[in-house]
């Protein structure tokens, strides 16, 4: 290489810097442009008065008194609901404060019927399964043998229909009438009676 070629080369590249650096300027320029357009223009800042602290006292007991009673309705309610499923899986005309005191019972004897019931909204399956577990359980302590119950009803049948019917117009017999009486006489008196 000789030197002409090499001044050649080295004459472009300080020619060309130039032209790049007013470029950046005028990039520079846009930035600064575009830039004021996009801070905010700042508004008048209203002054908001600060709530009382009282007030917010107040307030906030009104607010946790609500969420308490809603949290307490909701709870009789689902009581109330889980009270009727057991009644119509056990079957039965036993009155719901029944259901609802066995469930009470169950809960205050195993805490995960209370976790169950909170929980009753998100894993509906796990709580109905439980429900029917109790009713099995009360089932089970409430069996009733059917064969007595019946022989026991019929037994009461015919002791109400013996009441029914004995005759109502029986005759008022005094110690006189009995002495009276010729042994035949006494022995289907007593016969009547039931005596034998």
């Amino acid at each position: 290489m000789n030197q002409a070629e090499v001044t050649e080369t080295n004459e472009a590249p300080s020619q060309e810097a130039p032209a790049v650096e007013g470029a950046q300027e005028q990039e520079k320029s846009l930035d600064q442009l575009l830039s004021e357009y996009e801070t905010p223009i700042e508004e008048p800042k209203q002054e908001v008065e600060a709530p009382k602290p009282a007030q917010d006292d107040s307030r906030l007991a009104q607010i946790e008194s609500y969420i308490a009673q809603q949290q307490q309705k909701d709870m009789n309610n689902g009581l109330v609901e889980s009270a009727e499923f057991l009644k119509k899986e056990i079957g039965g005309d036993l009155p719901i404060s029944v259901y609802r005191g066995m469930l009470f019972d169950k809960a205050s004897a195993d805490d995960r019927y209370k976790e169950a019931f909170q929980q009753r909204f998100q894993s509906p399956e796990k709580w109905n399964q439980l429900l029917r577990g109790v009713a099995k359980e009360f089932k089970e302590e409430m069996s009733i043998d059917t064969k007595s119950t019946e022989s026991w009803n019929a037994v009461e049948a015919s002791v109400r229909s013996s009441q029914t019917t004995a005759p109502k117009d029986d005759p008022q017999v005094t110690e006189k009438d009995l002495r009276k009486m010729t042994d035949q006489e006494f022995a289907d008196f007593k016969k009547k009676l039931g005596f034998r």
